[in-house]
């Protein structure tokens, strides 16, 4: 009770008190109330008034101040971004609400890492997750901690951390992407336009059981450029051999994407091999689904699929037809279209055919009515008549007949 006497009131002085007055009856919890009381009435009234660090422990819980705090992870997950500054102390990570960061994911394990920070240094150790921690690329032995260095990133599921000092923008080194092992005897380069299949051979220098760091899905190879129309058509590039020696771009003899969904135990290098087999149909699949505009687009699409562009407009194309030309007209068919029926698109069509627009008379000259003629600046000897007939009749009026004339 000395605190008192010196206007001193404490949590310990508290603690006195109720242990002076036990609770063993009503009559001792009244009195030890009527006890607490009057020593907080002694303590306002005690001259001059001093505050002690105990009185305000008990009433708020400040976690960590903002002083404390050296370290920060500069966090990119699948929908967002943002920034966790460290306190010193254990920092729980998993995808419990209830984690100091908490990582809403089913690749992240309830109670996935952890991080130990004082001033100068920070740990992070795996505490058992199914998917494991990586760090530099390399994954983490569970249980065992590891000392962080600036720009060390950080892989846990689909979420990458950056851990860097407070205050300070990451080394510029440390924003190159950093090169992950590779187990593939092969990789290939950039995607192929001339025939030929860059490749360059990367031998394994690590020792022991290397492990494969689970990385995203891969991005399809980049379309060759279209030639203009008009050009002169490239000759087909030399086709790769069949032997099993050629990747297609995108691809590799072991897994890129679904290795990284099982636990550290299964990344070897069978499993590997063996899921690639999958990513060899999985991933092309995909391209094409992400990619489904370019289909759209007759500048990009297919030469394949440039066919089921034009039965949306009624037109099939004929075996004469180029794939220039073809990718012309797709161009222009909804203008093409729109107009059918009519004079300007039925010379349009033809110009995009032969490469020079017709003259179409309608009018005049003693037609018949509902008659036309059509005259081409080119001798009979250089078109076929038969192809010339079939496209005006598909494109002309129902109704109507026609003079077809030559250059002769």
């Amino acid at each position: 009770m000395g605190g008192l006497s010196a206007g001193i009131y404490s949590h310990q002085t508290s603690t006195n008190v109720c242990k002076a007055y036990p609770t063993c009856s009503s009559y001792a919890a009244l009195r030890c109330s009527w006890q607490r009381q009057a020593a907080k009435r002694r303590v306002l009234r005690s001259k001059p008034w001093k505050f002690s660090p105990m009185v305000l422990l008990p009433l708020v819980f400040i976690p960590w101040s903002l002083s404390d705090m050296n370290f920060l992870l500069r966090i990119t997950g699948p929908e967002s971004k943002q920034v966790f500054p460290i306190p010193q102390r254990t920092v729980t990570i998993g995808r419990e609400p209830a984690r100091d960061l908490a990582l809403p994911h089913p690749l992240v394990s309830r109670l996935h890492a952890q991080l130990e920070c004082s001033e100068n240094e920070c740990l992070i150790t795996d505490m058992g997750s199914a998917n494991g921690t990586l760090v530099g690329g390399e994954m983490l032995t569970p249980k065992v901690p590891r000392t962080l260095s600036p720009g060390d990133k950080i892989l846990i599921g689909p979420f990458e951390m950056l851990f860097v000092p407070e205050g300070e923008e990451p080394d510029p080194v440390s924003k190159e992407p950093e090169e992950k092992p590779s187990h593939a005897d092969l990789t290939i380069g950039p995607p192929i336009r001339e025939g030929k299949i860059p490749v360059h051979l990367i031998k394994d220098q690590g020792k022991g059981k290397d492990k494969i760091p689970p990385a995203g899905p891969p991005s399809p190879p980049d379309l060759p450029p279209i030639e203009p129309a008009g050009g002169e058509e490239v000759p087909p590039a030399d086709l790769p051999s069949l032997d099993g020696s050629y990747i297609p771009p995108g691809l590799s003899r072991h897994s890129q994407h679904l290795i990284g969904y099982l636990p550290g135990f299964f990344h070897t290098d069978f499993m590997s091999r063996f899921l690639a087999l999958f990513e060899s149909m999985l991933i092309p699949m995909e391209w094409n689904v992400d990619n489904f505009d370019l289909f759209l687009d007759p500048s990009t699409s297919p030469s394949a699929f440039l066919p089921w562009l034009a039965n949306w407009f009624e037109n099939v194309f004929d075996d004469s037809w180029n794939e220039q030309k073809r990718r012309t007209f797709l161009k222009d068919a909804h203008q093409i279209y729109a107009q059918r029926g009519t004079r300007k698109a039925l010379a349009h069509v033809l110009e995009i055919y032969t490469g020079k627009a017709p003259e179409i008379i309608d009018q005049g000259q003693g037609l018949e009515p509902h008659t036309f003629l059509v005259n081409f600046p080119f001798r009979s000897t250089q078109l076929k008549r038969e192809l010339i007939e079939k496209i005006i009749d598909s494109n002309k009026p129902a109704h109507t007949t026609y003079t077809l004339n030559f250059k002769d």
